[in-house]
């Protein structure tokens, strides 16, 4: 597993950051709804784009970190800031965002399901209450994170 950080894929900086709770209920796990292809550095700056633009003017990429099919990490706002894509305020409060990077017709891969397994044990080592594992759909009405 790499551990790929903002600078690696070139993020732009945010507009604004919150902490992370220190009371953290467990990890919300997403996908991107669309199939991927290609360097998964340009999707994530894709969607960085995307979630930053008008329409949506989000402070940053929406996920505390995603997740390739290969097993590669790839930080988001990171574990210490507060996500943007579990759909509430509340929920964003209490649940840190893993974005798989799959959409319809893809599988997760062994190593995809491993790296999110390390990520998950990651935050329960410094959060152990934060046992929960919800897909977003579980938090609000959605397909994500998809069958």
């Amino acid at each position: 597993m790499n551990y790929l950080t903002r600078s690696h894929w070139g993020a732009a900086p945010p507009t604004k950051t919150l902490p992370a709770s220190k009371h953290l209920k467990g990890v919300a796990l997403h996908w991107m709804g669309f199939a991927i292809h290609g360097d998964p550095r340009v999707v994530v700056k894709s969607i960085q784009r995307n979630h930053m633009g008008p329409g949506k003017d989000w402070y940053d990429i929406a996920y505390s970190e995603l997740i390739t099919l290969d097993g590669d990490v790839i930080e988001g706002r990171g574990l210490t800031i507060r996500c943007g894509a579990n759909g509430s305020t509340k929920t964003n409060r209490d649940y840190v965002a893993l974005g798989l990077l799959l959409g319809p017709g893809q599988i997760p891969t062994e190593a995809m399901v491993e790296a999110a397994r390390s990520r998950i044990a990651i935050v329960r080592h410094f959060q152990p209450q934060a046992t929960k594992i919800v897909g977003h759909k579980d938090l609000k009405p959605t397909t994500c994170p998809g069958p």
